[in-house]
């Protein structure tokens, strides 16, 4: 596979299969590029991008 292209993420053993997929947790992975999230700013700002997407799915969550 090449970079960029999608794929799971589901590495057995890794913290998201131990900690949400295995005990059936609700769990989201969101990855973004180091360069993206440098400063203090940007990181804030993919804060204020990224909860109300989160927000969002939680509130459409069958729990």
């Amino acid at each position: 596979m090449g970079d960029n292209e999608p794929y799971s993420g589901h590495l057995p053993g890794d913290a998201l299969d131990r900690h949400g997929v295995v005990p059936g947790r609700l769990h989201v992975l969101i990855e973004i590029r180091n360069d993206l999230i440098a400063s203090p700013e940007a990181q804030a700002a993919w804060g204020k991008r990224l909860a109300p997407m989160l927000d969002a799915a939680l509130k459409n969550a069958e729990v």
